[in-house]
């Protein structure tokens, strides 16, 4: 899936125009995944979530567009 949006800013500049991609992937099977906690105060801790079968972003990319 791809598509386009604008980034609008509080101090008045232009709108940055972007693109996005996801790639998605269909998991069959309940997973664990690890992750680490980024902020608060769990930050750095690492942490076990159970992914239940269904559509996960497997990528994504995001790219201001060219002039």
């Amino acid at each position: 899936m791809s598509g386009y949006y604008d980034f609008t800013f509080s101090d008045g500049t232009a709108p940055a125009h972007a693109r996005y991609t996801f790639q998605f992937q269909y998991l069959a099977d309940t997973n664990l995944v690890p992750i680490i906690v980024e902020s608060g105060s769990e930050s750095g801790i690492q942490l076990m979530i159970t992914q239940s079968p269904g559509w996960y972003i497997e990528l994504q990319n995001s790219a201001q567009m060219p002039e």
